[in-house]
Order: structure tokens, then sequence, then C-alpha cells
């Protein structure tokens, strides 16, 4: 009995419209040069920090404002650590001893009655990480 070949399905990737945009900005750039009158050597430098302030000084201002405003909050998210610690600590002991005065209850513990030092500190700061990613 002989095999049949699979049928591969095959994507068709074609260069030609990304070689269209560099052929665009290639023939833009020697009429940029061939009316300058500029060298080359002296067209690229300036071409280069043209096309550096139009393009990468704006998005370098906008990053910078966002960690400024990034590290305005960090104090706020920092100072909220101590708290959800102890917020989820109070929550354990309390569902411990709600557990303690009513003994009927279904023999699987709850999410906070297990709670350890080492589990509140990693839910303090999955909770602590969560709100910087909502914030910023």
């Amino acid at each position: 009995m002989a095999r049949k070949p699979h049928n591969f399905q095959t994507r068709n990737f074609s260069m030609e419209p990304i070689i269209a945009i560099l052929d665009q900005g290639t023939t833009y750039i020697e009429m940029i040069h061939s009316m300058s009158g500029i060298p080359w050597w002296g067209f690229i430098p300036l071409l280069t920090i043209a096309l550096r302030s139009v393009i990468t000084l704006p998005l370098a201002i906008i990053q910078r404002k966002g960690f400024q405003k990034q590290n305005s909050f960090r104090p706020i998210i920092n100072a909220l650590s101590p708290v959800l610690k102890i917020k989820l600590a109070a929550k354990g002991q309390e569902s411990q001893l709600a557990r303690k005065l009513n003994p009927n209850k279904s023999p699987i513990k709850s999410e906070t009655e297990g709670l350890t030092g080492d589990k509140i500190m990693i839910l303090a700061s999955k909770e602590k990480f969560r709100r910087q990613r909502k914030d910023f």
C-alpha cells in the first residue's frame, strides 16, 4: 500500500511591498540630496540628525514622561505592600478562628485558612505588581 503524500500548507511571502517601500524611500533621499547640493559625506549626518530629531526624540520624550509618572506613583505602591500583608494575615487568622469555632464545616480548607508567612509575602507581591500594571 503506497503512502499518500501530505498536503502541507505553504505560505507565499512576497517581498515586493517591502522592496517597493525601500525603493521609494531611497528615491526620496536621493531627490533631497540632489536638491540640497550638499556632498554625501555631509548629507548623511544631516539626514541622520533630522530623522532622529523627528522620529526618535519624540518617542524618547514620551517614554521619559511615562517613567516620571511611574516614579511619582512608586511611593504609593510601595506603601501598599505592608498594608496588604496585614490584611492577608488578618483574613487568614479570621478564617482559622472561624474553623475552630465551627468544626462541622467542610473538611476542605479554604484558601485563606492555610496562609503562612511565605504565602502572604507572595500574594502581597503579586497584588503589588498587579496594581502597578493597572496604574501604569
